[in-house]
């Protein structure tokens, strides 16, 4: 915290600098104060970082200085762009581009994240953000709530702004609110790394979806033990409405080993964006049934007492229900094994009768008859 001495000379009677009018103070943080100014020149509202080296974590003004032109250069819609940065005889001050809501460590107090869709939201917006120092090669380093400006845009949703990038390797001794959301490998002393920050937009998000620190310690070991006790499907306990993808998706980047999580900031993305469709529930489409067939256009009333119109009727009606004229017809097929045993019976009994007449030689008695017949 910042000493009681300090934080009652916070804010100047007159402005530090002629280029910015500081109107009031927003924060007394871990490194200095943060003020609400406007700049001369243009009228813009910015936020006013006065460093100071009586805090109970400082920054290396040097250090600072020294990285600021790199910085400069960092632009996204998610980011503070740092617009100025210089030596003042009250300290090192550093200049932001400004976003009017609530600090991320004190959003759970005004609201949680209403569901797990804007908590995928929020996540989308950090990855943006984070692939900026993918590209860069700049890490974040001390990705956290306090670090995040966090504003409700109505039907628009939140819009999110990550502050004070870059400037976790200025100074030696992070505080504990730094410790309590950095990855594993960070606490034994490892660089800033885009993996870290991905870790540290898990944690972040748990506490914005809860209000609860993910892990409890003062000290790295504390916290490093803590985190081997973690359990991310823990978090249904407070957020049962928290569907099972996301879930998952937020243990995937807490895993302890930087080698289980995301191994780019784009498929960190990607699965999160596929997950979200998997889970989303499915609209139910009408099945569609192809319409059938229309049959010929209707003629003139048939009487069908006449036997032409008994002739065209039974076609025509099997082609309105879309077949064709059944020529091997069951009852066709009976008419005609009918016959076909009548001829049958009445050949048997024809050489039953010419055997009776002729004898075994009745072929050629019937020859010679049907020859004198025909002469």
């Amino acid at each position: 915290m910042m000493p009681e001495s300090l934080a009652q000379n916070a804010l100047p009677e007159q402005p530090t600098t002629e280029a910015y009018v500081v109107q009031e103070r927003v924060a007394i943080g871990t490194a200095g104060i943060v003020y609400r100014a406007i700049e001369t020149a243009t009228g813009q509202q910015v936020l006013f970082k006065l460093l100071s080296g009586e805090t109970s974590n400082p920054m290396d003004p040097a250090w600072v200085l020294e990285r600021a032109p790199l910085l400069k250069q960092i632009r996204h819609p998610h980011i503070a762009t740092l617009l100025d940065a210089y030596d003042d005889p009250e300290g090192c001050v550093l200049v932001y581009a400004y976003q009017a809501g609530w600090a991320g460590n004190a959003f759970p107090t005004q609201r949680l994240l209403a569901d797990a869709d804007e908590a995928r939201e929020v996540a989308r917006q950090l990855c943006d953000a984070i692939m900026v120092g993918e590209k860069s090669g700049m890490p974040h380093g001390d990705l956290k709530p306090s670090n995040l400006i966090i504003t409700d845009q109505g039907t628009a949703g939140l819009s999110l702004l990550v502050l004070d990038w870059g400037l976790s390797e200025c100074r030696a001794n992070p505080p504990v609110e730094t410790l309590q959301f950095m990855a594993p490998e960070r606490l034994m002393g490892g660089p800033a790394t885009v993996s870290g920050d991905l870790f540290s937009l898990g944690a972040t998000i748990w506490y914005l979806l809860t209000g609860k620190q993910p892990v409890e310690g003062r000290t790295r070991e504390a916290l490093l033990a803590s985190w081997q006790q973690f359990d991310p499907a823990s978090i249904t306990t407070f957020r049962a409405d928290v569907d099972p993808a996301f879930v998952q998706w937020l243990g995937w980047l807490l895993k302890l080993d930087s080698r289980d999580r995301p191994g780019w900031v784009s498929q960190a993305t990607e699965v999160l964006n596929r997950r979200a469709q998997a889970s989303a529930p499915r609209p139910v489409v009408p099945r569609l049934v192809p319409p059938r067939p229309a049959g010929p256009a209707p003629g003139p009333p048939v009487d069908a007492n006449a036997p032409t119109a008994r002739l065209i009727a039974t076609p025509t009606t099997h082609l309105a229900t879309g077949g064709s004229p059944r020529f091997f017809s069951p009852d066709r097929l009976a008419g005609v094994f009918f016959f076909v045993c009548i001829l049958a019976g009445a050949a048997v009994a024809f050489v039953w009768w010419a055997e009776s007449k002729w004898g075994a030689e009745w072929p050629t008695e019937l020859g010679k008859f049907w020859k004198a017949l025909w002469r």
